[in-house]
């Protein structure tokens, strides 16, 4: 349809109107392009955190470029991701992160890493399904490409822009620049990152070296190729005295080591001196060194160092650059005084040593000497002689001999000279000879001429060694006649001797042998069935003891029968046995001794028969002269009563009478009571308690009779004794004649009267102790006092005590009278305990 002239200007108009407005717009844009380029060229100049100049990038590319969103992703060097950086998401961003931390990569990261240039995604929501931030693409293109520079990848950067700029190339081109230059920007970031890196490390490096340097207990110092220090280690300073301020910056490395100025080691070694060059300074003392190439070790002494100067021992190695040229060198030093003045005491030491060894060997000889066999003295002494040339210092020049009263021993080639030393040798305490040491030529002075003071010690070992032979030969033969005059008094004595080892008998003597009967024979402590029945149990338990080693020494006696006499009193034989533990070629054995007892036994059974017969016949005496008065004064009374009889008196004075006889029949029945009681005593009615009971009771009956008397008692009985069997009636009656008696004795006394009442234990024995401030039992009445009618009291039957002696008796105990501490008598009642049941 042809078009009319007007409608045609007005078309023209419309398409200029058009690409006014487009160009205006792309006007608009490149303005703010440009405006974007720039102020991410700002960032990078002004922004050194690698964060924050992403950050700020990525909200300029949505204010000012027209973005509707931008994201940066960064990759460490194995590919996975390291930072994430979004502007127009917001937290909406969060799965893309959880995503591409575990290791998956949305499509279009994928195609930017995989090529270079800009990735164009026109409609993102079908070409990203799966993409956590499809939805904000709707109507929407994406823009993704690489940030590249110098070949190395570093992450990636995506944006949205509307669909209808995406195929622009200029928005391609200035999109790709953007990225460039934030490449190039975390190029340059990661650059200095680590310059920064190397530098911190050769800071932290320089700091350790320092740190070691100073820190070295090895003395060193550092000079330059201009021979100026520029290190002096806290180590050198005490070493030197000279502090690092002092000398750092200075050419005064050698005022610290000598009292001139002359070069040393390390100067020499920054000149690059020859061996010839640097013999001239240390001579003999420096050489190469093994292990630093161009280094050099010495060893010197000097004498400025200290209080006394010090051996050092040095190393020097050169310091190089690069191209191997010398700039410096570093010198370390080891105090080796000690350790000098040590091996010199080690020389020495070692010297000394020997010559102990010498002296030492020489004594071994003479011990090994001594103790051979069959050996005179004679050849002991000689022997001697020729082992003490070796042991001096000078063996090849030396000479000996001993002198014993006029006997002479010495080395063959013995000559007297005026260097000599001399000891007497001392037997017995009295000088006996003596023993020289010569040497043939003269020797350098030393501590006694020309000897050693060790020298003149072994002299005297030896001196005292040869006095102790003699002696010990003397003692030997002193003791050959002792064992001989020892073996006489044994095989000749009257008491049988016998030894038992391993439980046969070794030996016995020839009075054994008369007794026993000859070896072999079985041992008579072990063979029960010659010993006496009522002694067989005893014995057995008394040989267990001694071989079990309870004791060292026991004593036993027992009845003893021949074989095949068993039974025959007129054989039956009393020994008198004791064992004691000794050693008997040098093993344990048991010493037995037997005495024959049998006389004595006898003449003790006859001594018994008349002590009981003189008992009897004081018991005879006592019971007449206790019925011989009442007896009197019956006939006496019987014959007034004839008389009144006769006369006819009045029936009061025969009343009287009669009851005087009774009273008089009376007390005859009483005696008669006793000497029953005393003959036939009842039988203890055994209960288990403690002693302390028929104390506490015997005290309260005799209270109130002390009391009256003026009688303080003390009583002191022990709370804890252990209970054990007794008659408390029969103890109550022992102590309360005992405590009466005291009164007694006491009651004429004008002094102070004092009854004490103990009780205790010792040995496994109830102790009780009755004591008294009287006059106490004279010496001659303790064997007699216990015997029955006898009494010191008039109008007592003194069989009191008897009594009390056969209860304490009956008791398994014993009951004895000795001198109290208060000054009268003390009675004491022992009653073991072992055997009573407890």
């Amino acid at each position: 349809m042809p078009v009319r002239k007007n409608e045609s200007n007005g078309l023209v108009m419309g398409i200029s109107k058009m690409k006014t407005k487009k160009n205006e717009e792309k006007l608009e844009r490149l303005n703010l392009v440009l405006r974007t380029i720039r102020n991410v060229t700002h960032l990078l100049v002004r922004e050194r955190d690698r964060t924050r100049l992403l950050q700020s990038i990525c909200n300029n590319l949505i204010e000012n470029r027209g973005y509707y969103n931008a994201w940066i992703a960064l990759f460490d060097e194995s590919g996975g991701l390291d930072t994430t950086i979004e502007a127009g998401f917001g937290n909406e961003f969060l799965p893309m992160i959880e995503r591409m931390k575990g290791g998956e990569l949305v499509p279009c990261c994928q195609k930017a890493l995989e090529q270079s240039g800009v990735s164009i995604f026109e409609d993102p929501i079908s070409a990203c399904i799966d993409c956590p931030l499809s939805t904000y693409y709707t109507g929407r293109a994406g823009m993704t490409v690489r940030l590249e520079f110098d070949g190395k990848v570093y992450g990636t950067l995506t944006v949205s822009t509307p669909r209808n700029l995406s195929s622009d190339e200029e928005e391609r081109a200035l999109f790709e620049e953007i990225a460039g230059d934030i490449a190039f920007a975390m190029h340059g970031i990661e650059i200095k990152e680590k310059r920064k890196l190397a530098e911190n490390a050769l800071q932290a490096s320089e700091k350790t070296i320092r740190q070691i340097f100073q820190g070295s207990s090895i003395p060193t110092f550092v000079i330059d190729n201009k021979h100026i220090i520029t290190h002096w280690n806290r180590a050198c300073e005490n070493l030197t005295g000279i502090s690092s301020k002092e000398i750092i910056g200075t050419q005064r490395q050698w005022s610290a080591f000598y009292s001139i100025e002359r070069p040393v080691l390390a100067d020499l070694i920054v000149d690059n001196s020859s061996k010839e060059e640097i013999d001239e300074y240390y001579k003999d003392k420096c050489r190469k060194s093994d292990v630093i190439e161009g280094g050099y070790e010495a060893e010197d002494f000097f004498p400025i160092l200290g209080e006394r100067g010090k051996w050092l021992s040095f190393t020097v190695a050169p310091l190089r650059d690069s191209e191997g040229k010398i700039t410096g060198a570093i010198e370390t030093l080891q105090d080796v005084t000690q350790l000098k003045e040590t091996n010199e005491a080690l020389r020495k030491s070692l010297h000394k040593l020997g010559e102990r060894v010498k002296e030492q060997n020489c004594l071994y000889e003479i011990s090994r000497l001594v103790e051979k066999q069959d050996i005179s003295l004679d050849e002991i002494f000689q022997g001697i002689v020729n082992f003490i040339p070796p042991a001096w210092q000078y063996p090849e020049i030396i000479c000996a001999r001993i002198i014993l009263e006029d006997q002479e021993f010495k080395t063959k080639n013995f000559e007297e000279t005026k260097w000599k030393q001399v000891q007497d040798i001392i037997v017995q305490g009295n000088p006996r000879g003596t023993l020289e040491v010569d040497y043939k030529e003269k020797r350098p002075e030393r501590n006694e001429g020309p000897f050693l003071k060790e020298e003149r010690d072994l002299l005297n070992a030896i001196a005292e060694r040869v006095g102790r032979i003699i002696e010990r030969k003397q003692s030997e033969e002193a003791l050959r006649e002792s064992e001989q005059l020892f073996r006489d008094l044994v095989e000749n004595s009257l008491i049988g001797i016998s030894i038992i080892q391993d439980n046969r008998i070794v030996y016995q003597n020839p009075e054994q042998e008369k007794l026993i009967g000859p070896l072999p024979r079985p041992i008579m402590l072990t063979d029960l069935s010659s010993i006496h029945p009522e002694d067989a149990e005893k014995v057995k338990e008394f040989y267990r003891d001694i071989t079990a080693g309870n004791t060292q020494t026991q004593d036993i006696d027992f009845r003893f029968y021949p074989p095949g006499n068993m039974g025959s009193r007129h054989d039956m034989k009393w020994f008198y046995c004791r064992t004691s533990l000794i050693e008997y070629q040098r093993e344990k054995a048991i010493l037995v001794t037997f005495m024959d007892m049998t006389r004595a036994k006898e003449l003790e059974h006859l001594l018994r028969i008349q002590d009981k017969m003189a008992s009897l016949g004081r018991v005879a005496a006592g019971i007449a002269h206790e019925i011989r008065n009442p007896l009197s004064g019956i006939n006496i009374y019987l014959n007034t009563l004839e008389k009144i009889y006769d006369r006819a008196e009045s029936f009061d004075k025969v009343k009287a009478i009669i009851e005087h006889l009774q009273s008089a029949s009376a007390k005859i029945e009483s005696v008669i009571r006793r000497v029953m009681d005393f003959s036939k005593p009842s039988e203890p009615r055994l209960i288990l308690t403690t002693i302390n009971e028929p104390i506490e009771e015997a005290f309260l009956l005799s209270t109130v009779t002390l009391r009256k008397r003026g009688i303080k008692v003390e009583k002191t009985l022990l709370e804890d004794l252990p209970p054990f069997h007794l008659d408390p009636h029969m103890i109550e009656e022992v102590i309360l004649n005992l405590i009466n008696n005291a009164a007694e004795a006491m009651k004429n006394m004008d002094d102070e009267k004092v009854i004490a009442l103990s009780s205790s234990m010792e040995n496994n024995r109830i102790i009780v102790r009755v004591s008294d401030s009287g006059p106490g039992v004279s010496l001659n009445r303790k064997d007699t006092i216990f015997d029955p009618f006898y009494s010191t009291k008039n109008g007592s039957t003194g069989i009191g005590l008897s009594l009390s002696h056969r209860i304490i008796t009956d008791h398994g105990g014993s009951l004895s009278v000795s001198q109290s501490k208060l000054g009268g008598a003390e009675f004491m009642i022992e009653i073991p305990i072992k055997n009573q049941g407890i």
